[in-house]
């Protein structure tokens, strides 16, 4: 899904929030410029962009919050908001934060007030929720390579002359505690002539 520029204003708050010490936060407005419904769209914000309107700004510990409000004064009005959960993603592989990503629910044309905090670590985390676990992935020769797995989907690919790749359907949302199990149980009724490059071959799996 396409990323939205979430960039149109930036607002620095000058006063602190949730009445903790220290933490600060950042305003900005997230649009959705389409007349389609957008569920859980992708919004990627630049790091370096808010720090020319937070100097300040460290992204070793954040929390994204919004609320329905379409504009800064209704959302000051709104007591209560919703977290989103979010990561902080290194491009670069220089171990420093380039930039915040999440995902939020936008109507048709509907504009969102999000909210990035942060401050020292120990603060943060105290009020940030723990996010649950949604993929899992496993390298080991008793799968005869590399699988992970999504709450929807299982994928394996075969490290070696065959290099064939293994598609697993699932019927329900899960994640399988062992996924080494999982794809040898599975491997049992597929067909053992792989001699295409490319497999896509569908299994059903239940949820435990």
């Amino acid at each position: 899904m396409k990323a939205f520029n979430c960039l149109p204003f930036l607002l620095l708050l000058t006063t602190s929030a949730l009445c903790l010490e220290g933490i600060k936060s950042v305003k900005i407005a997230v649009e959705n410029p389409t007349n389609s419904l957008r569920p859980a769209a992708d919004v990627v914000v630049s790091i370096p962009d808010l720090r020319r309107i937070a100097p300040d700004f460290t992204p070793g510990s954040v929390l994204v919050t919004c609320t329905s409000a379409a504009t800064l004064e209704q959302d000051v009005a709104i007591a209560e908001s919703a977290e989103l959960p979010s990561q902080v993603d290194d491009l670069d592989g220089d171990g420093k934060g380039d930039e915040i990503a999440f995902q939020i629910d936008l109507g048709p044309n509907q504009t969102r007030i999000v909210t990035i905090f942060y401050g020292p670590p120990d603060r943060i985390l105290r009020i940030r929720n723990e996010y649950a676990q949604r993929t899992n992935a496993l390298f080991s020769s008793k799968i005869e390579g590399l699988g992970w797995e999504s709450e929807r989907i299982a994928f394996r690919v075969y490290f070696d002359p065959r290099n064939d790749i293994d598609i697993y359907g699932k019927r329900s949302r899960s994640l399988q505690q062992s996924i080494h199990h999982l794809l040898r149980s599975l491997s049992v009724a597929l067909p053992q002539n792989r001699a295409l490059l490319w497999r896509n071959q569908f299994q059903t799996i239940r949820a435990a």
